[in-house]
């Protein structure tokens, strides 16, 4: 069976709408009646290596391009893997749900996973209670563990932005 309107692949960019958990396809300027789509994300590896994210050892905070390499247009989203080598133990905290949702265009219901490795002997704690996200679950990363989490956003609105981070 033959299609009558086959889209390329920047002619299906422009038909999306892009949030910070994934690509939504714009039903206002949707073309095509069926499709096949595969989108290899090149920034989400499964173990710590290559391009992740290394986060210096003494850093104290999580920031949005941290999560998120907005540099890059065609891959501008994608679900971070964070690693760090803390010479102690060490409080992490993560962005504001405000900075989240401002930086990423989060709306409430939106979520997006990362992965984050102690690449030590220390533990390291992951905060994010002080700025809008109620944290839910152990928030600890063991030595020479990976952990996994969610940031799930439930408010939105100037003064009121909210959400979980969730440990999965």
């Amino acid at each position: 069976m033959a299609y009558a309107n086959v889209l390329g692949t920047n002619e299906m960019l422009e038909q999306q709408v892009i949030r910070a958990s994934h690509y939504y396809w714009d039903n206002r300027v949707m073309q095509a009646d069926r499709f096949i789509w595969s989108w290899v994300n090149r920034k989400e590896p499964s173990t710590f290596g290559g391009n992740q994210e290394g986060l210096a050892a003494g850093a104290t905070a999580i920031t949005v391009a941290n999560l998120f390499d907005s540099t890059e247009s065609l891959n501008s989203q994608y679900h971070a893997h964070l690693g760090q080598t803390p010479t102690g133990p060490i409080s992490v905290a993560m962005p504001t749900a405000a900075q989240l949702i401002a930086g990423l265009g989060m709306i409430v219901g939106d979520y997006f996973e990362f992965s984050y490795t102690n690449l030590s002997g220390n533990v390291i704690t992951v905060t994010g209670n002080a700025g809008g996200l109620t944290e839910v679950g152990l928030m600890t990363i063991a030595a020479n563990t990976t952990a996994r989490f969610r940031v799930y956003i439930s408010a939105v609105g100037s003064g009121v932005e909210a959400g979980s981070l969730i440990r999965i």
